[in-house]
C-alpha cells in the first residue's frame, strides 16, 4: 500500500475532550439545554400540578447533558492512558488504498467505504465510522501530505449516501 497521507499525533486530554463535546455529545449537548429552558419556560407560564412534572424533565435533561460529556471524556481518558501500561504512545494515521493507524503495539485496518463522514473541530478531523467511533486526524500532525489536500482526498473517498 502506498501511502498518500500521514498523519502522527500524540493524543492529549484536551482533544479528547474536544472530540466528546464537539463531535459525540454536539446534538445531545443542543438538544438536553434546549429541553431545559423550554422546561423552565413552561414551569413559570403554566402553574398546575403538570408543570412540576415538566420543571423535574427540564433538570434532568439539563443535568444529564452537563454530566454525560464530563463522564464519558474522563472514561476515555483512563481508557488511554490503561491502553499501555499507563503511559501514552504516539497514533500515526496513514491513507492510501486503506487506511492504518498504530498506536504503541496495536494495529488497526479501515477501508474508506467504513467512513460515514467526516466532522470538523479547531484541532482535530475526525472520520466517523459510527455514531460513537471515530478515526482522528490533528490539523497540524501530517507527516506527508498536507491538510486541504487532504480534506478532499478524503471527501472523494466517504461513500455518498443514496
Amino acid at each position: 500500500m502506498e501511502t498518500v497521507f500521514e498523519n502522527e499525533y500524540l493524543l492529549t486530554d484536551d482533544m479528547t475532550r474536544e472530540y466528546v463535546y464537539r463531535v459525540i455529545y454536539m446534538k445531545q449537548l443542543i438538544a438536553g439545554y434546549a429541553a431545559c429552558i423550554v422546561g423552565i419556560l413552561l414551569f413559570f407560564l403554566y402553574k398546575d400540578n403538570l408543570s412540576y412534572m415538566v420543571l423535574a424533565a427540564a433538570i434532568i435533561c439539563g443535568f444529564t447533558a452537563l454530566v454525560a460529556p464530563i463522564l464519558t471524556t474522563r472514561q476515555m481518558n483512563q481508557m488511554a492512558k490503561k491502553l499501555h501500561g499507563g503511559e501514552r504512545k504516539p497514533t500515526v494515521v496513514r491513507f492510501g488504498d486503506k487506511i492504518t493507524m498504530d498506536e504503541g503495539s496495536i494495529h488497526l485496518e479501515f477501508s474508506s467505504d467504513q467512513l460515514i463522514r467526516m466532522k470538523e473541530t479547531p484541532r482535530l478531523l475526525a472520520l466517523q465510522t459510527g455514531p460513537s467511533s471515530s478515526i482522528l486526524v490533528t490539523k497540524d500532525g501530517f507527516t506527508k501530505g498536507d491538510l486541504e489536500s487532504f480534506k478532499t482526498f478524503i471527501l472523494e473517498k466517504i461513500p455518498k449516501k443514496k
